[in-house]
């Protein structure tokens, strides 16, 4: 995937420059300093060069293929009439919250925090965040969303509403590095599971 990711930069490099009239092919962009003098001529000489790394994938960054682990997920939506009365928020956050919880069953973690965004008329945006205990009870959940949308100020038309359902990270911490140095200790630990999000995590 990495390998593939950067045959990628370079295609999008040389497409780039064509689109500037400078037909480059991918093989000179993978020559060190092969390409930087037209690219210095036509870019100056702090952009020629990056696009030349960023050509040949070369950088401080370290490409990295672990898959990323959402923290949470969020539902927002724009009403097409301000909202005015109470009842209407509580309906909009009913409808929020159902929608947010579909996302996070399928990731199979805990609900952990709230985060509730209001976007005043016309243009006044404002957070309502908390943490709340570990539950996978929906209907905690809703409870603790309305609670959020009580503290929404009255008689303020609201033209925005988002709700962020903030998800318990995995537990695992052990890499498969550290897993192995700890085998004489439990070699037990070599046959358990470890998913891949706990790569990215640290001891």
């Amino acid at each position: 995937m990495v390998g593939a990711a950067v045959r990628d930069a370079a295609q999008e490099l040389r497409d780039f420059l064509q689109s500037d009239g400078i037909d480059l092919a991918l093989a000179d962009v993978a020559v060190p300093g092969h390409p930087e003098p037209l690219l210095v001529r036509e870019f100056g000489p702090r952009m020629g060069p990056w696009y030349a790394e960023l050509g040949r994938g070369d950088g401080a960054s370290v490409l990295d293929d672990t898959p990323w682990v959402a923290r949470g997920h969020s539902r927002e939506t724009t009403f097409q009439r301000d909202l005015t009365e109470p009842a209407q928020v509580d309906d909009a956050v009913r409808e929020l919250t159902g929608r947010v919880l579909e996302d996070v069953v399928a990731e199979g973690r805990p609900v952990v925090g709230l985060i509730l965004k209001v976007r005043y008329a016309p243009f006044v945006t404002k957070t309502h965040a908390r943490k709340i205990p570990e539950t996978f009870d929906r209907e905690e959940i809703l409870a603790r969303a309305l609670d959020l949308a009580a503290g929404i100020e009255a008689g303020r038309p609201i033209r925005l509403l988002g709700l962020r359902a903030e998800m318990a990270m995995p537990d695992v911490r052990c890499t498969t590095d550290v897993r192995h140095s700890l085998k004489g200790l439990c070699p037990c630990l070599l046959d358990l599971p470890i998913p891949m999000s706990s790569r990215l995590m640290p001891l």
